[in-house]
């Protein structure tokens, strides 16, 4: 996995986008930055991204068909992509944190009742987890792991949707509907 580090970016996302145009983007890579001028959120919404204050980072799953060449060269966004990583995310929080986490449609994170928006902030980790693991943390192995996840549930996401939508709904928070599908 490429992992790109950078201090301070407009986005993430947009890094990831001009990485993807430039052609320096060939396998799976996560861009991250410990500060976003220009973070945004659902809808174009102002996300606000403190320095050190969260991990801000965008995971690169370049699709078999593309990385092989064939099909449009285009950026693979879609409801279906954002699903998979909501699903990688909890699953990689539960399994690397111990974490019961849950997903409000369609893509913010419940991590023991606190939301997080798609993003896990330190301060957040820091009052859910006890003193001592939370001072362990490595957050570069935490991203990798929410890389990892994310790939793999691109890769199942290609060979069957109907999975990751029923791994989803088993996260889903209660009392939500996801409403697209």
């Amino acid at each position: 996995m490429k992992m790109l580090n950078y201090d301070t970016l407009d986005s993430t996302n947009e890094e990831a986008k001009r990485l993807w145009h430039a052609g320096e983007l060939s396998a799976l890579s996560c861009v991250t930055a410990a500060h976003q001028s220009a973070g945004k959120g659902t809808q174009g919404r102002v996300w606000v991204s403190p320095k050190n204050a969260g991990l801000y980072f965008t995971v690169v799953h370049i699709p078999s068909i593309l990385s092989k060449g064939g099909g449009d060269s285009v950026w693979p966004l879609s409801a279906d992509w954002t699903l998979a990583a909501g699903v990688a995310c909890a699953e990689a929080l539960q399994a690397e944190l111990n974490l019961t986490v849950q997903l409000k449609p369609v893509n913010d994170l419940y991590a023991e009742g606190v939301i997080a928006d798609s993003a896990i902030s330190p301060v957040s980790l820091e009052a859910l987890l006890p003193p001592h693991q939370f001072e362990r943390l490595q957050t570069e192995t935490l991203l990798k792991a929410l890389a990892s996840s994310v790939d793999v549930w691109y890769q199942r996401l290609q060979a069957d949707r109907t999975t990751v939508i029923a791994t989803y709904e088993k996260y889903q928070l209660p009392g939500t509907e996801l409403q697209y599908v």
